[in-house]
């Protein structure tokens, strides 16, 4: 990955890099941008990889090594959080699942649920707050 690739991936809202022999997906970043309550914006990106379309061990193993050894470094120097997709869904789905297992009723068509997660840019654990949508899918 060269440096153009690395400021490409922070300049965008979304970023996804493809294997090149089978076009499918190896790596995605989408940028959030959330407002806090002070008015005042926050900057992280959800990544994912998708190690089971990297096209060999070796290039799977020097991808990870540039994230945790390049990029996730800048991204704590411009203090945006690197946020797994996989661990943020996780985390949601259980503050959720306790949601409706104590029964309060969701009035609102959007809820807030903060759950804690492993920043992966700084390398702390921390909290996140999520936004999710309760108007069920038709």
């Amino acid at each position: 990955m060269s440096f153009g690739d690395i400021k490409h991936a922070f300049m965008s809202p979304n970023f996804v890099m493809h294997n090149k022999e089978t076009g499918e997906p190896v790596f995605e970043m989408k940028r959030k941008t959330p407002t806090r309550p002070d008015g005042s914006e926050e900057c992280y990106y959800l990544f994912k990889f998708y190690d089971e379309n990297m096209p060999d061990e070796e290039v799977k193993t020097q991808f990870h090594e540039v994230f945790e050894e390049v990029m996730c470094p800048l991204a704590a120097l411009m203090d945006i959080g690197m946020f797994s997709f996989d661990e943020v869904s996780e985390g949601c789905v259980e503050q959720v699942k306790k949601i409706y297992e104590s029964g309060q009723e969701l009035a609102e068509t959007q809820i807030d649920v903060s759950i804690k997660i492993f920043n992966h840019a700084t390398n702390h654990l921390g909290r996140l707050t999520i936004g999710i949508s309760t108007i069920p899918l038709r």
